[in-house]
């Protein structure tokens, strides 16, 4: 029978010849009406046989492709149960969700081991101490063999060939979870983005480079140098398990780790023995508990918006066609430019998602979540991880970039800006905030207030967190809406892209767009090396280029110390001032008032028991300013800079 023949759409048989189609299972023959079109009901199709369709004399398998996609599916397999293995030293027990696989067997290190079928769960225990032992599921799909690591894996051998059984007690390291102080308000936090690896490839104090541990050992740039900084979260890029760098040859080629492979696997590579199924977890825990022992919380940048290969990975290799996001025609959808999107719509994937957060925060002791391209999920996924982290951590904090996506979904079900008030609390990264102050992303050589002055008449919407209408509608409800960034991985460095726009006096822009992200209302966020003037030499998408492109060049430490602690100082005045940290849009209505002094010139007054007046110069040259009723406390009223004084008259 030619493939053409026959369509399989929520298993509907289309028929384009005359000849009867029978759909067959143990050799009992159905007849279907002979005409274009057939559907076959889900109270007549038993998911745990196989099927064949018999047209004459040919015949083929039937296919549940749309089928695992429609909401009756999830109806009659969802799942709310523990999926993966439970580990005692005396017996394990594994469970994988399969509903349309007809048979299953765990391979077990050398063992192959039957498993049975409960509502689409397929499960066995073993009765032996099976620590360190790898596995893999075989199950019987569409009338073959497939073998898969575990979707719900902990641990992995080098480069995901299996994953492993583990005893997690063995693995158990004290992450200060009690030594943190509790967050009062999410504009509290000032958030600095940085990458495992970058950060200790060129830093001569350390022996294991690119590592967890290697920032435990550096003497310049580790963690006593992000705790002199004085911020409160630290955001690691994706230290998840990803698939494009070679676990046990990790300088042959670089990438950032937006491609993942395994959701609830430390990456390999950041370990000093990626094949020891212990190793990268015990060493990512050590890290992060140093990070709690300094006071800095530690937020985890996740990818469950796509996965890096759909036809290899066990999400279809053990439930095919289910936990991804398909268009009309049958073709996968790709908001994410990645090929896939994954689809938080389905009730799996929903718990999935859930049920990785949640493990995160409790084993890990992970403070919060930037959800990465969080526009490609729906409204209730968000919801549901908000409702759910109230069982363990209602501190965590999740934020994201709120684009609006191409993806096979409706705007107004979408995980995106112009929603965020059906979102609660989630942050979002300020575009409007980067491009005023930087210049619009897409737009060669555009300027923004550092370069064009002409533009500070709107500055005071910003620094009130884009929520109080000046010349801009009102973006965000509330200031913890706002994420204030002008750089972050992606895109050019703010010194890339002056450079680029051949601005002279680029170290005191800097210094100015450094002070306007930390006194602003809103939650501010810095990239790894924006204050010390870091430059990818002009690449804006450094995602997989070289080491020599992506590195913390620590020598810049040095040459630009004067701006680093320029930031420490704001980010010491903020801390000390709830001034710039305001927590309503009641408050900032309240309280903030702006005033455009002359072009170029702001001032900024915020009055709580104290007054507090910033002038914000954008211009080249000095300004005058009255401060007989005034003590100045940070900066002066030189060209490029801001002056923060108390009001004592």
């Amino acid at each position: 029978m030619e493939a053409h023949l026959i369509r399989i759409d929520l298993i509907k048989i289309t028929n384009h010849t005359d000849e009867n189609i029978y759909i067959s299972d143990s050799g009992e023959l159905e007849l279907l009406e002979v005409n274009e079109y057939s559907e076959i009901k889900y109270s007549r199709i038993d998911f745990s046989k196989d099927y064949f369709i018999i047209q004459g004399e040919e015949k083929v398998p039937l296919i549940f492709s749309d089928c695992v996609r429609d909401p009756r599916f999830d109806e009659m397999f969802f799942y709310d149960g523990f999926l993966g293995f439970e580990y005692t030293n005396s017996k394990t027990s594994f469970r994988v969700w399969s509903p349309i696989a007809t048979k299953a067997i765990l391979l077990l290190d050398d063992d192959e081991i039957e498993m049975t079928r409960s509502e689409g769960v397929w499960e066995v225990s073993v009765e032996r101490d099976c620590d360190k032992l790898p596995y893999k599921y075989k199950v019987w799909i569409h009338h073959k063999w497939v073998e898969s690591i575990d979707p719900y894996a902990i641990s992995s051998s080098a480069n995901g060939s299996s994953s492993f059984v583990i005893d997690l007690q063995k693995a158990n390291v004290d992450l200060f979870l009690n030594s943190l102080n509790p967050v009062d308000s999410y504009t509290d936090a000032v958030i600095y983005e940085m990458h495992i690896r970058d950060f200790t490839y060129e830093d001569a104090s350390v022996t294991n480079k690119g590592k967890f541990i290697g920032l435990l050992e550096s003497e310049i740039g580790g963690l006593e140098y992000l705790e002199s900084l004085g911020v409160t979260h630290i955001q690691l890029m994706p230290i998840n398990d990803f698939q494009t760098v070679d676990e046990t040859d990790q300088f042959a080629k670089y990438n950032w780790g937006y491609d993942p492979s395994q959701y609830n696997v430390p990456e390999g590579s950041y370990s000093i023995d990626p094949s020891d199924p212990y190793s990268r977890i015990i060493e990512l825990k050590t890290l992060i508990a140093e990070f709690h022992k300094r006071g800095l919380r530690v937020n985890m940048d996740v990818v469950y918006n796509h996965v890096y290969d759909v036809l290899t990975h066990p999400f279809n290799l053990t439930m095919p066609g289910y936990y991804f996001r398909y268009n009309n025609e049958g073709t996968l959808s790709n908001g994410t430019g990645c090929s896939n999107d994954t689809e938080s719509r389905r009730r799996m994937v929903s718990k999935y998602i859930i049920d990785s957060i949640l493990y995160w925060n409790k084993e890990y002791g992970i403070d919060g979540f930037r959800i990465d391209l969080m526009g490609i999920h729906h409204i209730d996924l968000i919801n549901d991880i908000r409702t759910n982290r109230n069982k363990i951590d209602k501190s965590l904090r999740k934020y994201s970039e709120g684009w609006n996506l191409n993806t096979a979904l409706h705007d107004n079900e979408k995980a995106i800006i112009p929603n965020h008030l059906e979102l609660g609390n989630v942050g979002f990264f300020n575009d409007k905030f980067r491009n005023f102050l930087k210049g619009e992303l897409f737009i060669d050589k555009s300027l923004g207030l550092i370069s064009d002055n002409k533009q500070s008449y709107r500055l005071g919407y910003f620094l009130c967190g884009s929520i109080i209408d000046f010349e801009d509608e009102a973006y965000f409800k509330e200031p913890y809406h706002s994420i204030n960034y002008v750089e972050c991985h992606d895109d050019f460095t703010l010194f890339d892209k002056l450079i680029d726009v051949n601005e002279e006096n680029i170290k005191e822009k800097q210094r100015l767009v450094i002070a306007l992200i930390l006194i602003s209302q809103g939650i501010p966020f810095l990239h790894s090396g924006i204050e010390f003037l870091r430059t990818k030499f002009g690449e804006h998408n450094s995602y997989d280029k070289s080491d020599e492109i992506n590195k913390i060049n620590w020598d810049l430490v040095l040459e630009h110390n004067d701006l680093i602690e320029y930031t420490k100082q704001l980010i010491k005045l903020r801390k000390l001032y709830p001034h710039f940290r305001l927590a309503s849009k009641e408050d900032i209505r309240d309280c903030v008032k702006i005033n455009v002094l002359s072009l170029g010139v702001v001032e900024y007054k915020i009055k709580l028991k104290e007054e507090l007046i910033v002038i914000i110069n954008s211009n080249s040259n000095s300004y005058e300013y009255d401060t007989s009723d005034c003590e100045v406390i940070f900066g002066s009223f030189e060209g490029n800079n801001i002056t923060i004084m108390k009001k004592v008259g």
